[in-house]
Parts: structure tokens; C-alpha cells; sequence
């Protein structure tokens, strides 16, 4: 009867998997930016009931305007204590783009 030996150097998961609290952490992120997204659309009135809103759904698109897109990066500065340029906020124009910048400079779901 054969037994079976451990090996002499176990393979380890690769350092650059995510574990559990950081994809925790990513989608409190992404569920705090889309909330903030879809409180400005309903300001905007461009949100119906039952609508859902994909990652990478773009929301000027979706009928927002600039000037709804700096409220947005207003919003996600106040609430991430995060300081978003003028020209970054012109190119965060969907979920995905937000999560990615915030993610890039380390900043977490609240």
C-alpha cells in the first residue's frame, strides 16, 4: 500500500490573488458608487423603477450632462475623501472607470 507524502514545497496561491476582504472591499466600493450614481440620475429624473444600471453603462449615454458628471465627482470626493481632478472627473463616465480610479489610489468602500 502506497502512502501518500506532502510535497517538499507546496504550491501557494500567486501573491497577486485577491482574498476575501479585498473583494469584500470591492464591492462595498462598487455598491456605494452606483448608489451615488443613481441618486444623481433620479435628481435628474433620468432613473425609472425597476432600471438596472451595468457597470460599464456609460452615463452621459444615459442623458447625464456634465455638470451632472461634477456633482457626481463632488459627491464621490466628499464621500471617499478622495481629490478628483477636474480632468479625471471628465473621464469617469461609468461604474467600472470610478471603481478602477478609486482602487488606483488605494481608497476603499465606506
Amino acid at each position: 500500500m502506497e502512502q501518500f507524502q506532502q510535497p517538499q514545497n507546496p504550491v501557494s496561491a500567486p501573491s497577486n490573488t485577491p482574498d476575501n476582504a479585498t473583494i469584500a472591499a470591492s464591492l462595498v466600493l462598487e455598491q456605494t458608487v452606483r448608489q451615488l450614481i443613481i441618486e444623481q440620475l433620479q435628481s435628474a429624473e433620468l432613473w425609472r423603477l425597476g432600471q438596472t444600471l451595468d457597470s460599464a453603462q456609460d452615463f452621459l449615454a444615459m442623458g447625464l450632462e456634465q455638470l451632472d458628471l461634477f456633482e457626481v465627482v463632488i459627491k464621490l470626493e466628499d464621500t471617499f475623501k478622495v481629490e478628483i481632478s477636474d480632468e479625471d472627473g471628465l473621464q469617469l463616465t461609468c461604474v467600472n472607470h470610478i471603481v478602477d480610479y478609486l482602487q488606483e489610489r488605494d481608497v476603499s468602500g465606506v
